[in-house]
């Protein structure tokens, strides 16, 4: 009796059920060879850390096989996305995973990390990973989400951006230095860091401004990258340093969409939305979105109406 084979358009629908589900996925890789590289191919296309012992499991099991070399240029998408407050990455960890990961996925695209403390690195010497002389860490990474975050200083932070050179969107939120703050440290960086002429890719920055170190952020990353006032698309930020991070931006050519959700304080007596967000970038149609629970008054509504040419019907929602 032949064995039914199943055709391979109706193989793909089937796995791709699967997707979400590793477990069943090793499962067929094992049981059915036919299926091992399409099983392979969905299981490395995203990898996600949640513990110390998943991440020493896949150092162990992939980073240490050679067998399974080939299967990392699969790797599209890394997460660290720890549940704890304080992460789960104590010194060693996250140490080896910069180590391991540096120049180790050549095809990742997108890195989220949240809830890591980096503050240790400057004694490991860790950070000379991200000399912008060196071999890009990720060098084809589009999208950097970093959230809750501890650098052991701005240059560390600054050493990485440069680093990427195929970044298209980049957010960071709940960002922190225990050396110091960006603002005071600002100027040393500008001078340490001063490198050529750098082209980008940007066009989405997320920034949580609540920390003193946005407005310098921007004001040093279209510095070190000019292109990035051609690049930009959409800027989104959650701050009462809206107007100056506007400010550090300067005048730009091609955003259309400028976001703040979360702001606190906006009143009757705050200076209208729309005229603040039109200083920094004249003479162009902005977009000034907010979250739905942030209120905008009559007055500010009518007055960013009066403001920009076209109809905002974005602020009525």
């Amino acid at each position: 009796m032949l064995t039914p084979i199943l055709p391979p358009e109706l193989e793909d629908y089937i796995i791709s059920f699967l997707r979400e589900d590793s477990r069943t996925l090793c499962v067929c890789a094992r049981v059915c060879k036919e299926w091992l590289t399409v099983c392979r191919t969905y299981l490395f296309d995203k990898v996600s850390f949640e513990t110390p012992q998943a991440y020493a499991s896949f150092v162990e099991q992939v980073l240490g096989s050679l067998r399974l070399q080939t299967s990392l240029e699969m790797v599209h998408r890394i997460e660290i996305l720890s549940p704890q407050a304080d992460g789960f990455m104590e010194q060693s960890l996250a140490d080896t995973f910069l180590r391991d990961t540096h120049g180790t996925f050549l095809n990742l695209h997108i890195l989220r990390i949240s809830n890591v403390n980096w503050g240790y690195l400057l004694t490991s010497h860790t950070y000379k990973l991200f000399d912008v002389n060196a071999t890009p860490p990720f060098p084809r990474l589009k999208e950097l989400a970093i959230t809750n975050v501890v650098f052991p200083s701005e240059h560390v932070l600054a050493q990485l951006l440069v680093s990427l050179p195929n970044l298209a969107s980049l957010s960071l939120y709940g960002i922190a230095f225990p050396l110091g703050n960006w603002d005071w440290l600002f100027p040393t960086i500008r001078v340490r860091d001063s490198a050529p002429y750098r082209s980008t890719t940007l066009k989405t920055l997320s920034v949580d401004g609540y920390y003193p170190f946005a407005p310098p952020l921007v004001a040093w990353f279209v510095e070190q990258f000019p292109e990035a006032r051609v690049s930009l698309r959409k800027l989104q930020f959650t701050s009462e340093y809206w107007v100056p991070l506007l400010d550090a931006l300067g005048p730009t050519s091609a955003l259309n969409t400028s976001g703040a959700a979360g702001f606190a304080g906006a009143s009757d007596e705050s200076e209208p939305i729309g005229s603040v967000a039109l200083r920094g970038i004249p003479l162009l149609p902005v977009l000034v979105r907010f979250s739905q629970h942030v209120g905008i008054s009559r007055k500010e509504t009518s007055v960013a109406r009066a403001v920009y040419s076209s109809p905002l019907s974005p602020l009525d929602a």
